[in-house]
């Protein structure tokens, strides 16, 4: 996903996928000359995009509406009025095959619908709708995507299957020391969560881990390019990340490649199948089965490295842990239970006053490094000193010291 402010003057960035492979397909789009009698040319459809049109009203018809620019017949809005492209909604393609954003009929919600062959369902939709159904109300261990629908459409070889959107984990990227902390936490929660059931995940790597934007961006975000409006017109100018904004919760997707074993181990995957080219596992030499649980701990642990220990240089009391993980021997790799118990004294004192501090980039030179840590400690305790009148107030007025 774009960073906020990265959009080539307006022009489509890349699109969400929600099982976190890349299918991009490139296309050139302009603004077609007053009097083109070829004007549908420079609005045309991606053939992704052909693809999903023709299913408009098929999807319809289940309670799900595609975007203005899938409808059958569509014309580019900007053609006619004569307006920008960069101000249209409908000009900001999808590139994504097997996923697409829709609006739930029923609540009017964004949601993201995927399409899955039929022969996939024994291990994606299968594992899915377990984590979906396992509980309720749904244990708040449980980071696995929720499947809030699926069904099928007569005469194709697939399921499709709705799930909510959600933006990637370090978009808008990690801010304090502490929203660090809880991320880990909560992905190692997670991980145990999915271990416990005797699930391996197989593909636990940086675009399968998802959070739930709507702290962040309470007003939403373009479903397709998420660094714009939902109108899609301007850029988005929503929260970035600071200490004190609400607390995000993050997912685990995309159990294509997973497996669900029955029985006491030992338990046995192969396949070389995987986004992270880094894990032995998977790499081209490997020979013979392998443990897929184990595989999950080095995985996540390179999620860390790469994501939080490569990008920040404060994050140095993690390296410990990440270097456990990612252990090229994978018997000299921990359990999740394991990694946990390592985890939880600085999971416990994630409140103290050194990981409320701001992250530090690598290339930040002193002077700016200090700067920003003093209008960091000074927005702190300003917000701090707000929040502890406002509770007093609230209790002297004999009312609940909390927020509603």
């Amino acid at each position: 996903m774009a960073a906020e402010g990265d959009d080539d003057e307006g022009a489509p960035g890349p699109s969400v996928n929600v099982d976190g492979r890349s299918d991009v397909v490139e296309t050139v789009q302009s603004t077609p000359a007053k009097g083109s009698s070829n004007s549908f040319v420079h609005g045309r459809l991606l053939p992704v995009e052909i693809d999903w049109r023709d299913r408009y009203e098929r999807l319809k018809l289940q309670g799900y509406v595609l975007r203005p620019r899938f409808r059958p017949g569509w014309q580019p809005s900007w053609v006619e009025t004569g307006t920008s492209r960069y101000l249209a909604e409908d000009f900001l393609s999808h590139k994504t095959r097997n996923t697409i954003d829709a609006t739930r009929v029923k609540d009017n919600s964004i949601v993201v619908i995927k399409r899955i062959p039929s022969g996939d369902t024994s291990s994606e939709f299968r594992i899915g709708s377990f984590f979906t159904t396992l509980d309720t109300p749904r244990d708040p261990r449980n980071h696995c995507v929720p499947i809030l629908d699926s069904f099928e459409i007569e005469g194709e070889d697939s399921i499709y299957v709705v799930m909510p959107l959600f933006r990637e984990f370090d978009d808008p990227p990690f801010y304090s020391i502490k929203e660090v902390i809880d991320f880990v936490q909560q992905t190692l929660e997670g991980t145990k969560f999915m271990h416990d059931h005797r699930v391996a995940h197989r593909d636990l790597s940086t675009y399968n881990i998802m959070m739930d934007g709507g702290p962040l961006y309470p007003n939403g975000f373009h479903p397709s390019h998420q660094n714009r409006t939902v109108s899609g017109t301007e850029l988005l100018k929503g929260r970035r990340r600071r200490l004190h904004s609400s607390p995000v919760f993050y997912y685990l997707i995309d159990f294509g490649l997973s497996t669900k074993y029955d029985g006491d181990e030992p338990y046995e995957a192969i396949g070389i199948d995987g986004q992270d080219r880094d894990a032995p596992e998977l790499q081209r030499l490997a020979t013979g089965p392998y443990d897929p649980f184990l595989l999950d701990i080095f995985t996540l642990g390179n999620v860390y490295k790469k994501s939080l220990l490569d990008n920040y240089t404060n994050l140095e009391f993690l390296r410990p842990l990440v270097e456990r993980m990612t252990q090229r021997t994978p018997k000299d790799r921990p359990t999740i239970s394991e990694v946990i118990a390592m985890f939880e004294p600085i999971y416990a004192a994630r409140n103290r006053p050194s990981f409320r501090r701001r992250l530090h980039p690598p290339d930040e030179r002193r002077f700016e490094r200090n700067v920003l840590d003093i209008i960091a400690s000074l927005r702190d305790t300003k917000y701090m000193t707000s929040y502890f009148f406002t509770y007093w107030f609230r209790v002297l007025t004999f009312r609940r010291p909390w927020k509603t």
